[in-house]
């Protein structure tokens, strides 16, 4: 059976309204289930330039901070229609907002969730990186 590697790059988007965090999560046009924004690299990007690109363009959020000090790579694996298996890795690092007008383009609809709603709402191979985000962002920018 042929395994196919494909790599990825985006981000885990945030905002602080009365204190509180709250998760953007975008919802597939063509399966049920929700995600980070993220997409492929492209030849000429970085890992980090990629994740920037494809936040924009998936959220078409303008006012964007990329946090330091963040970065957790995910894998996964699934199949594609043509049976073939993909080793999936997904780098995805930190990004603040205080736009929560998102326009997604490639998915359904979109959403803002506490950490305790998001971590329900995403798959188990997505739970481990929102968690370490959480941390980060209480430990560092609270």
């Amino acid at each position: 059976m042929l395994i196919q590697k494909e790599v990825s790059a985006g981000g885990i988007v945030f905002t602080i309204k009365d204190g509180e965090i709250f998760y953007l999560l975008l919802k597939s046009k063509y399966k049920d289930y929700w995600e980070f924004p993220k997409g492929r690299i492209r030849n000429n990007e970085t890992i980090e330039e990629a994740a920037i690109r494809e936040v924009k363009e998936e959220t078409k959020l303008k006012n964007l901070k990329k946090i330091n000090g963040f970065k957790e790579k995910v894998e996964y694996y699934f199949t594609k229609n043509n049976n073939t298996i993909v080793h999936k890795e997904v780098y995805l690092f930190l990004f603040q907002t205080n736009n929560i007008f998102v326009k997604p383009k490639e998915h359904e609809t979109y959403g803002w969730f506490t950490f305790e709603y998001a971590n329900k709402k995403l798959k188990e191979s997505l739970r481990k990186a929102l968690e370490k985000a959480n941390n980060y962002i209480l430990k560092n920018l609270r």
